[in-house]
């Protein structure tokens, strides 16, 4: 398992492997505060819960952040993506949207927007791709509320034209 040692700076030198992280908890060039990130998912720990119970470093070299001649691996080219990491959505957040879409475009067909329950019926396709069982429900909800709201909307047209 490969990790980045991350310094209180911000600056991250690695990945390196468990033996390499032994060498500088050796060399007092990670103790045990210092925060490692995992190479491959990208958690974040403190250097104990990796390399155990290895007690104190045996030499007594002041503790002091690697330069370009100490690190080897300073110029390892990475394909590393900076920045917060992205939420990913599983679909709850749409399919809550859609149902909401969607009873408003029944209940309030008179007042409502043909607009709405139609967002709600793109939210429940939405949901349903990303795996949300109830989603066929939130788009039958939402297909009635469009049939409701463009009946609604015929009949105020057509009022229009009857006086």
């Amino acid at each position: 398992m490969n990790y980045f040692v991350i310094w209180p700076d911000g600056q991250r030198f690695g990945p390196v492997d468990l033996a390499t992280l032994q060498q500088w908890h050796t060399e007092n060039r990670v103790d045990s505060n210092t925060i490692l990130e995992d190479a491959k998912n990208g958690n974040r720990i403190r250097a104990e819960l990796v390399l155990g119970s290895l007690g104190s470093p045996t030499t007594t070299t002041p503790f002091s952040q690697p330069n370009q001649t100490q690190n080897p691996y300073i110029g390892y080219p990475r394909n590393v993506t900076y920045g917060a990491p992205v939420a990913v959505s599983n679909g709850k957040t749409e399919l809550t949207v859609s149902y909401i879409c969607g009873a408003l475009g029944i209940v309030l067909a008179c007042c409502v927007p043909l607009i709405v329950p139609i967002i709600g019926l793109v939210l429940g396709i939405i949901a349903k791709n990303k795996g949300q069982s109830s989603a066929g429900a939130a788009i039958g909800l939402n297909v009635v509320g469009i049939v409701i709201s463009g009946v609604m909307f015929l009949l105020g047209i057509a009022s229009m034209f009857t006086g």
